[in-house]
């Protein structure tokens, strides 16, 4: 909730980590335990396409913070060999 304040902004950190001798890409962020909104990582080779989900990402952890929040680990499934460029970004889809 973009109107309360939080001692832990849900910045995303991207940062990386070995699998298998592959070097991956893994981002990093605190989001609300609630259903109805989520935070979500998408990544790009381009900015003009993006993917999220299973399909871009594996969920290394998932934290409860006891405050109605998460941290998150999410780790992309292209490895940093097999591109030159990774772009992420994180979408938010809030309750209405």
């Amino acid at each position: 909730d973009p109107t309360l304040p939080s001692f832990v902004p849900p910045v995303a950190f991207v940062f990386e980590s070995f699998v298998d001798g592959k070097v991956y890409p893994f981002v990093q962020f605190v989001r609300s335990r609630d259903a109805a909104s989520t935070l979500a990582p998408e990544q790009s080779l381009d900015l003009v396409s993006w993917q999220s989900g299973s399909s871009a990402f594996v969920l290394v952890s998932a934290t409860d913070l006891g405050d109605g929040t998460e941290f998150v680990i999410m780790r992309s499934l292209i490895p940093r060999a097999t591109t030159s460029r990774l772009f992420f970004r994180l979408k938010v889809d809030a309750a209405r």
